[in-house]
């Protein structure tokens, strides 16, 4: 029993440890003359002026001087760094900050910031000499990134890690309107007045009735993001709550599920071999001019899939195509592809709509490339023209 208890004592002394911060202090730490990699003039997301920044996001400078307007830092050689901000029009607060920087190894740099200094349409010059703190740093393609650490290079190393997990999920929720009332097979939104992180998390999580979680990783993006995602970690899955700061703040845990069964149906039938194809052409002489084709995919009498395609010819040549998916006669992803100048690729939009419950109209709208014009859909409304479509396959022998 004493045993026991004593590797209860030191598990538990070496878990306090890992929390507790390895940094002792920006007077305490050498600086490495060695290494210069991030010594020159960098464009930066933010200036390096708060102890609670999160992250630094270093960019190589442009060939284009005009898209190295806005915020910049100069690490010298004399271990000094100035960031400030600049723009074109002379209308604006521009602010410099001073201070020093250590890079202790290949992994960490520190920075003591010692002057802020501002002109323009705004004032108020300072000398905060403050310890900014600890940043774990690594090589991206086009410079660098930049992480708050408390010195763990394990815990740092998972954390870039997560990261990477947020950044890839918040490119998929932002394809969605995640804060529509009708999408709530992906969001459950719940207002709160709540500012603390992990006192979000937890209101979260009592109200989906979860009791066991973990709290991973958050990021918010650019100062400006109203959207704060939180990784956790739920019966050892990844999960993302998402804090909308928007008007009242609101808090939902984003639930893919519906989504990954979907596109997991879609991928099975597009890699059917065995699905027979029948295509259908036909020319309206109608103002514009079109041409229709349609393309129906079937094993026996049973249509999985379908191809709508119309190109109309006019002034300029326009291509419209609308692809169905369905299981037992019923849509569950519609697929939208236009292009209304087809010699233009910019203007080209693609959205999509996953069906959960066709009866009901229970589904999601998906925005995944932006075109010119692009009208939001729904089930609701998309009904007639589907309908339509079906109808009209049921003569495509």
């Amino acid at each position: 029993m004493r045993i026991i208890f004593l590797l209860f004592l030191l598990a538990l002394t070496n878990s306090c440890a890992q929390k507790q911060s390895n940094y002792k202090g920006f007077d305490l730490v050498t600086h490495n003359p060695q290494i210069n990699s991030l010594i020159g003039k960098w464009r930066i997301n933010s200036l390096i002026s708060n102890s609670e920044t999160k992250e630094y996001i270093l960019k190589n400078q442009s060939q284009d001087r005009f898209e190295n307007y806005g915020n910049n830092v100069s690490f010298n050689s004399d271990q000094t760094f100035i960031s400030s901000y600049s723009a074109e029009c002379g209308n604006d607060c521009f602010t410099t900050t001073k201070g020093k920087y250590k890079i202790i190894n290949e992994n960490y740099i520190c920075f003591y910031l010692e002057d802020i200094e501002r002109n323009g349409d705004c004032s108020g010059n300072s000398k905060p000499n403050e310890d900014l703190g600890l940043y774990y740093y690594y090589k991206e393609e086009n410079g660098f990134h930049l992480l708050k650490s408390e010195g763990s290079l394990e815990q740092d190393q998972k954390n870039r890690q997560y990261l990477d997990m947020i950044v890839a999920k918040r490119k998929e929720i932002n394809e969605f309107y995640y804060r529509d009332g009708q999408n709530q097979i992906m969001y459950n939104w719940k207002q709160t007045n709540l500012k603390d992180e992990k006192e979000i998390v937890a209101f979260c999580m009592a109200e989906n009735k979860i009791n066991d979680y973990e709290i991973l990783f958050s990021y918010s993006g650019n100062p400006d993001s109203r959207l704060n995602v939180i990784l956790v970690k739920i019966n050892n899955e990844f999960r993302y709550v998402l804090y909308d700061t928007w008007g009242n703040p609101m808090v939902s845990l984003y639930n893919d599920s519906t989504k990954h069964t979907i596109d997991q149906m879609v991928k099975t039938i597009d890699n059917t071999i065995s699905l027979n194809k029948t295509v259908k052409k036909s020319i309206t002489e109608n103002t514009p001019p079109s041409n229709k084709t349609i393309t129906v995919f079937k094993i026996d009498n049973e249509v999985y899939k379908v191809k709508y395609e119309i190109i109309y010819h006019y002034q300029k040549t326009s291509v419209f195509i609308l692809t169905l998916y369905l299981r037992n006669s019923t849509p569950i992803y519609i697929d939208y592809f236009s292009n209304p100048d087809k010699d233009q690729d910019q203007q080209i939009s693609q959205t999509a709509l996953y069906v959960q419950d066709w009866q009901n109209n229970q589904g999601a709208y998906r925005m995944i490339k932006s075109g010119s014009g692009e009208m939001k859909k729904m089930i609701a409304t998309e009904k007639p023209f589907i309908t339509k479509i079906m109808e009209e396959i049921k003569t495509i022998n």
